[in-house]
Order: structure tokens, then sequence, then C-alpha cells
């Protein structure tokens, strides 16, 4: 059988850790083709393995008619978006990472896959290193869901347990999560609605055996899907109770008489990539 021969777009935080293991693998199953960066001057001292090339022009790797396989990590919606929609009309597999991309052109990009052959893979866009895509896809697939609710967003949920838990202010969290590298430089996409939560709020939760915890939750109701991202006010009973710090962790409920949790640290860089 064939090697895939590979094309990763963008050598980034998720980037770097990705090129690194697939250098250091020894499985024969893949072959890196190409590595696409946007500074070439700041990659100068990668060494590339054997056969694989550098380059700025996406289109000569996504294009590439050996190329099987396109991993992006670009980030954003611009870029990336046309790279993954070439790679999709050229009946490619593309593997992302790309929250934005995916919830904005998902099913988009979907259909273009469908049609033409081609795959989109976005485990590692959903709740970092939990597979929770195939989980619900796969191992859940004879089931009827009714709930799936989730705490995706280690940045977040480090800032609110350490309001909770040190008495911090949000500011004063936040700083303490960028400088465990816990948090980016513009964390504004991850706390945005969490943002004005007091210390305070959380000690008045604390009287009531509470904690406040982010939650992202989809539901089905009455042939309507419904879904709502939000501080919520947890109690010890709730699975995710428990779910402090970096760690995420998603709980689903279905008709089977047992919620399914998955739990899964997942902030930066190591989760995502793997």
């Amino acid at each position: 059988m064939n090697n895939k021969r590979i094309a990763l777009l963008g050598l980034g935080t998720i980037g770097q850790v990705v090129f690194d293991e697939l250098v250091a693998s020894t499985n024969g199953a893949w072959q890196l083709a190409w590595v696409v960066v946007k500074h070439p001057e700041r990659h100068q001292t990668v060494l590339l393995p054997t056969g694989a090339q550098l380059t700025t022009d996406w289109r000569r790797a996504v294009e590439d008619p050996t190329v099987d396989v396109v991993i992006e990590l670009i980030g954003g919606i611009g870029v990336a978006k046309e790279a993954v929609t070439s790679a999709l009309l050229h009946g490619k597999q593309v593997i992302t990472a790309n929250k934005d991309l995916v919830a904005t052109a998902g099913t988009e990009l979907d259909r273009l896959a469908e049609l033409y052959g081609g795959a989109l893979t976005y485990e590692a866009a959903v709740a970092g290193g939990i597979p929770i895509i195939r989980t619900i896809n796969e191992g859940l697939a004879p089931d009827r869901i009714r709930r799936v609710s989730g705490i995706l967003n280690g940045t977040s949920n480090y800032i609110l347990t350490a309001i909770d838990q040190e008495g911090l202010s949000f500011d004063a969290a936040l700083k303490e999560a960028q400088a465990k590298d816990f948090a980016e430089a513009n964390p504004t996409k991850d706390v945005t609605g969490i943002d004005h939560l007091s210390p305070r709020l959380f000690a008045a939760a604390k009287e009531w055996g509470l904690k406040i915890k982010l939650l992202a939750s989809t539901w089905e109701s009455r042939g309507q899907l419904n879904y709502q991202v939000a501080p919520v006010a947890l109690n010890p009973s709730h699975p995710l109770y428990q779910v402090d710090g970096v760690t995420n962790a998603v709980v689903i409920d279905s008709e089977v008489p047992r919620p399914t949790s998955a739990p899964g640290r997942a902030v930066r860089r190591r989760p995502t990539a793997s």
C-alpha cells in the first residue's frame, strides 16, 4: 500500500507539535510532502524530512496531485477556507483544528467533501483532545441523543476555577492563565461571556454549594435543535461539577439510561495536536 502524502498548512503553536510528531513517527503509513508557512524566515532552522518541501504558496501543496491528506492549522477563515475548499474540490482528505472555520462553514465544507469524494475531519477543533465527534458518530450511533453538555474551553474553565478557589478577580485570573500559557495574548474569543463575572458572585454560589461553569449545551425539544453557551451554576450532583482547571469534559444524555462522560485536558498544544 502506498504511503499517504501529507501537506501540513501552518507551523505555529499546534502545527509545530504536529510537524515534530510526524517527523519523529516510525509509522510508514504516511509521508510529509509539504509544509506551508507564512513567514519562511522564521523557520530557517527547520530540518525537513527527505522529500518534504517548504513553501509560502498553499496552492502548490494543496493542489499537488500526489498529496492525499491536507492538515489545516493556519487558523482564521480567509486563507484557511480557501485552502480547505480547494483541497475538498480536489477530492482530498482534510484534517482541521480550526474552530472558526468549522463553526462558520462546516456545513458547506461537509457538502463539498461529499460531492467530490474527499473527507472533512475536525475532531481537533472540538473539545481539544477529547474524541467526542467519533464517540457520537460511531460509539453512540444506534442510540438517540437527548442532550450534549460540555465544558469546552480550558482557558475559561481555568479562569473560573481560579476565581472560585483563589478568590482572584477576573483580570488577575486571566494574567495567571497567560503566565502559565493557558491563555492567548489576545484571549477575547476564549473569555467573552465570563469577563463580567465577579468574585462576589462566586462567593454567593459557594454558600449554596454551587460552582459556576461556562457550559455549552445542545438539546432537542419538539423537533427543534436548541443550543446555549452561558455561565451556569451547577450543584454537586452534576457530572461536570468537579471539572476544574484546564480540563474539559463532555456529558451525553441519551435514551439508554446512562450518561456518557468524556473528560480530557484540552488547553494549548499537545491535546489538540494529538
